[in-house]
C-alpha cells in the first residue's frame, strides 16, 4: 500500500513553528493515521529542540536547498518522504474528515483547486501577457496552500518545469510576496504547461478567508466550517488562515480548542497560540 502523508513548511520565523504545531494538532484531530512531516532549517530545528518537541512530528527534515521564502515549495518533490503527499501551507488547518479530499486525487499526479477562467491581473500581469509570455492557452488560479502530488513522471515534469522558470519569472518582474517571489504563478505556468488543470472550487479542498466578508463560522468540535468566498458560500476541508485570520479570535479560539482535544496526543503539548 503506498504510503499517504502531510507535510508542511517551518522556516525563518518562530511563528511558523507554532503554526506547523496548530496544523499538526488539527491533522490529529481529523486524520491521526496518516503520519505528518515537517521541513525546516537549523535556525527551527534549534528551537524544536530547545522546546523538546521532536516528538510532535513523525519525521523533520532539515532543508538545504538554495531557496528562501515560498520558493523553498519547488523543491518539495525531492523534499517529502511520502508515496502520495498532502503538502499543506504552515498557517491551516484541518476543519473536518480529509479523505473526500484523498479520494478526489485518486488517479491524478498533481493536484491544485483553482480555475482557469478570466482574471484581469495577477502578480503584476494580466491573464494575456501571461498566455502570450509562456505560449500556454490557459492560466491556472489557485491557492497555493494546498498541493497534492505523487511520485509519478508527470509529477516530476511540474517541478521540473517550475524550477526551469523561476530565472524566467525573475526577469520578467512579477510581483513579489513579502521579498521573495511567489511560486504560484511559477507553478501556474509549469501546470499549463504540462497539460494539467486545477480541480475546481467546488471540491472543497481548501479556501483562505480572503474575500470572505463579515459572515465565518467555524467550530473545531463539530468539524463545520463556512463562510462565503467572493458571495459564494464555501465549506473547506482545511482553512487557509493567511491575511488576518491567524491575529483573529476566530483562530485563537480554534487553536485553545485544538490544544484541548488533540493536546494529550502529543504528550502534554503546550498552548503557543
Amino acid at each position: 500500500m503506498k504510503k499517504q502523508g502531510y507535510l508542511t513548511i517551518a522556516t525563518g520565523s518562530e511563528k511558523f513553528l507554532d503554526y506547523a504545531i496548530n496544523l499538526r494538532l488539527s491533522c490529529i484531530y481529523n486524520d491521526p493515521n496518516r503520519p505528518f512531516a515537517l521541513i525546516t532549517d537549523e535556525k527551527i530545528m534549534k528551537k524544536i529542540h530547545e522546546r523538546e518537541i521532536n516528538h510532535y512530528f513523525d519525521q523533520i527534515i532539515m532543508y538545504k536547498g538554495n531557496y528562501t521564502g515560498l520558493l523553498v515549495k519547488l523543491d518539495l518533490y525531492q523534499l517529502s518522504p511520502f508515496d502520495e503527499t498532502f503538502f499543506i501551507d504552515a498557517d491551516s488547518l484541518m476543519i473536518k474528515d480529509p479523505n473526500p479530499a484523498w479520494e478526489l486525487v485518486v488517479g491524478k499526479h498533481f493536484v491544485v483547486q483553482g480555475r482557469v477562467d478570466h482574471f484581469e491581473r495577477w502578480t503584476g500581469h494580466t491573464e494575456k501577457e501571461i498566455k502570450d509570455m509562456f505560449g500556454i492557452s490557459y492560466v491556472p488560479r489557485f491557492n497555493g496552500g494546498f498541493y497534492y502530488f505523487n511520485k509519478s513522471e508527470k509529477a516530476v515534469q511540474v517541478f521540473k518545469k517550475a524550477n526551469e522558470l523561476v530565472g524566467e519569472f525573475k526577469r520578467i518582474g512579477f510581483y513579489l510576496v513579502h521579498g521573495f517571489p511567489d511560486e504560484e504563478p511559477i507553478i501556474s505556468v509549469a501546470i499549463a504547461l504540462c497539460g494539467l488543470k486545477p480541480v475546481p472550487d467546488s471540491s472543497n479542498i481548501m479556501f483562505s478567508p480572503i474575500g470572505r466578508g463579515f459572515w465565518f463560522k467555524l467550530s473545531i468540535p463539530k468539524r463545520k466550517i463556512s463562510f462565503k468566498k467572493y458571495g459564494i458560500p464555501v465549506s473547506p476541508i482545511i482553512l487557509h488562515c493567511c491575511a488576518d485570520l491567524c491575529d483573529s479570535r476566530h483562530y485563537r479560539k480554534a487553536v485553545r480548542q485544538l490544544h484541548k482535544i488533540a493536546g494529550k496526543k502529543l504528550n502534554g503539548i503546550k498552548q503557543y497560540a
